[in-house]
């Protein structure tokens, strides 16, 4: 291992091709979360929209709303990932 270690720190090319994937490698992770980012932001603009040109309600109301349903759908959200945590660590201990 400190062979490989030593051999990519000395070489510049090397040092120069691992750069480069890592670039494309962030750009990559960037983009699709760029992606979910837009998605959410459009969702989220069309229900204020929607609770403001159809339900009747404020601009005030809706964005509070929206805080409220987002606070709740994050609060459920920790709680799968903590019940898909303890299944993994479940399933790890009974092996």
């Amino acid at each position: 291992m400190d062979s490989i270690i030593n051999q990519v720190t000395n070489d510049p090319l090397l040092i120069g091709v691992l750069a480069l994937i890592v670039v494309f490698l962030v750009y990559s992770i960037f983009k699709k979360l760029f992606k979910l980012f837009a998605l959410v932001l459009v969702c989220v603009v069309v229900y204020i929209v929607y609770l403001t040109q159809i339900e009747g309600i404020s601009y005030e109301e809706a964005s509070d709303r929206t805080k409220s349903v987002g606070k709740e759908i994050l609060e459920e959200g920790k709680k799968q990932i903590n019940n898909y945590k303890e299944d993994i660590k479940n399933q790890m201990e009974s092996k």
